[in-house]
């Protein structure tokens, strides 16, 4: 079965804030443990932004409208076993990182187990502040998995 999302996970206050600063869309939010929610970036979000004149900065855009919350955006493209993942994680409103499958774009200052290296979205969410359950990592905590797909 594969595993296939654009998101953005934040707190309530990013899904406020997102549905206050774009009012002429709807937004699909599903509630996660820890307080946390995940939006589906949907083609139709992905299309807004580009009106803006952004050059595809979505990244920019969303800590443009969203300032001063933290927030994190996941990419999973996996079937059968094998694929990719990418996540960025705003913190503090100054910091961007940007971290891909395969180790690139990891801010080492944040000191996590080498066991993340090659897991983006689990260290993202970490820098974001999600406390991972004793037997389970950052991703299932959340219980993304039950996020395979994007909903129309």
């Amino acid at each position: 079965m594969g595993h296939s999302i654009k998101a953005i996970i934040g707190n309530k206050d990013v899904v406020d804030r997102l549905k206050d600063k774009i009012t002429d869309l709807e937004f699909s939010v599903e509630k996660l443990p820890q307080d946390y929610y995940l939006i589906y970036y949907s083609e139709a979000l992905a299309e807004y932004v580009l009106k803006q004149e952004l050059d595809n900065k979505v990244l920019e855009y969303l800590q443009k409208i969203l300032s001063p919350l933290n927030f994190v955006v996941i990419e999973t493209d996996y079937f059968g076993g094998s694929g990719e993942q990418t996540a960025s994680l705003v913190r503090n409103d100054e910091k961007v990182l940007v971290h891909y499958s395969d180790g690139s774009g990891l801010d080492r200052s944040l000191a996590y187990p080498e066991r993340m290296l090659n897991e983006p979205i689990n260290a993202m969410l970490r820098g974001l502040g999600v406390a991972r359950d004793f037997d389970k990592d950052e991703f299932d905590t959340l219980e993304l998995w039950k996020y395979r797909q994007m909903k129309d």
